[in-house]
């Protein structure tokens, strides 16, 4: 069970996090909009559905958002050595945190590049190669080890259960005809990048709303309530998502015309890095750690095109625009709302995990449905009438071993 004290230490982060982003989002916006950019942010359902699981992306997009904040911090301008020792700093241990942490040390880098900072360029990039080759050097260690290169079974190292394998091996093109063909692995890679990017005019609306899913919910429970019948076609949901997403570029494209090019490149970079990768259905969750910068991005870009219809000679045609922003707005709100309050209260009516001996009394937590306290009783079981020297088979085999002591594939 989770103690009271590491259930304090969450919610601080928590609340630390979103402090943060609050003051990152006031650098570019008006406190109003700066709040409801935070908003925006926290109520999205990966946000609060990775702080139930032990995740790292919550700590990743807090160290992000403080690697952002400190380049930014124009107070730091006359003490250089201070803020880039807290950037190499927050910079290798968000790399620590997530190999995906790699994106911090190359924006960066490409930052002072970007402002033909060239000594300045040349010491980052020495500096940001020390984490780098640390954990290289652990990797090569653990792999010459006698425990690595003498599995306990055939397919213990087996590249399809992608966590058997390193991230290279995973984002490595496969399934190629000539595997030994570079040309024909290269064009396999090529095809996954950009099917994934055709796939971001999508995730990047969802990822500073809700899901599809949870637009369709609420469609059809206004559709239920009022007209006691389902019309409007589901596909419909899609304008608003992908009018979000339009909005997410052309704030970021306010940025980089602002020379602003922290929180482009860090999101930029990251997507391609997403995009490199071949789980799509893990996108919203990769998503998470760039999610305050994509919603500082979509409100920013909303008020400047508000500023830009107020100023419009054309009134009424202002005036819709302006009305449909903030509709927009305002139902991203509501469905992001709806979606937070049936999680939490799924979790309170369902959510309980199970206990040996004492039944569906553990801590309640998010999509624990049937089939998962289906799984701990059976784990429960094995615990209580089997050998210390067991070896399950499981889906789960990281849990299990905790749960048990039992080894498990």
């Amino acid at each position: 069970m989770v103690g009271p004290w590491l259930r304090l230490s969450f919610a601080l982060l928590f609340l630390f996090y979103a402090l943060a982003a609050l003051a990152l989002a006031r650098r570019y916006l008006r406190a109003g909009l700066a709040v409801i950019a935070v908003l925006l942010s926290l109520l999205q359902v990966n946000t609060l559905f990775v702080s139930d699981l032990l995740f790292t992306e919550v700590p990743f997009a807090l160290l992000s958002v403080l690697f952002v904040l400190v380049g930014v911090d124009g107070r730091l301008a006359s003490r250089p050595w201070l803020r880039e020792t807290l950037s190499f700093l927050l910079a290798s241990a968000g790399f620590l945190l997530r190999t995906a942490g790699v994106t911090l040390l190359a924006v960066w880098v490409i930052e002072s590049l970007l402002r033909r900072q060239w000594r300045l360029t040349l010491i980052r990039a020495l500096l940001s190669m020390i984490p780098f080759l640390m954990w290289q050097a652990h990797i090569t260690r653990v792999r010459g080890s006698y425990e690595y290169a003498h599995p306990a079974y055939e397919y213990q190292r087996a590249p399809y259960q992608f966590y058997n394998v390193s991230y290279a091996e995973n984002v490595g093109p496969a399934g190629s005809a000539h595997p030994d063909s570079l040309h024909a692995r290269g064009g396999a890679l090529a095809k996954r990048v950009t099917k994934n990017i055709c796939l971001l005019a999508k995730r990047l609306g969802e990822a500073v709303s809700d899901s599809e899913g949870y637009w369709r919910q609420l469609l059809w429970r206004v559709e239920e309530s009022s007209l006691g019948q389902r019309i409007v076609p589901a596909r419909l949901l899609l304008a608003p998502i992908i009018a979000l997403s339009a909005l997410v570029v052309a704030g970021f494209g306010v940025f980089v015309y602002r020379r602003a090019w922290l929180m482009p490149l860090l999101v930029g970079i990251s997507l391609g890095l997403i995009c490199t990768t071949p789980w799509p259905d893990q996108f919203q969750r990769y998503l998470m750690p760039v999610t305050p910068f994509l919603t500082i991005a979509v409100v920013l870009a909303m008020s400047q095109a508000f500023l830009a219809l107020r100023r419009s000679r054309a009134k009424r045609a202002a005036v819709v625009g302006q009305l449909s922003l903030a509709g927009l707005l305002l139902l991203t709100l509501i469905v992001q709302i709806q979606a937070a309050f049936d999680l939490f209260s799924v979790r309170k009516r369902e959510g309980a995990s199970f206990v040996p001996g004492r039944g569906d009394v553990g801590p309640h937590f998010f999509y624990v449905d049937p089939l998962w306290r289906g799984w701990e009783r059976a784990v429960g079981w094995i615990y209580e009438h089997s050998p210390a020297d067991t070896i399950a088979a499981t889906p789960y085999c990281h849990l299990f071993y905790l749960r048990t002591g039992r080894h498990a594939v």
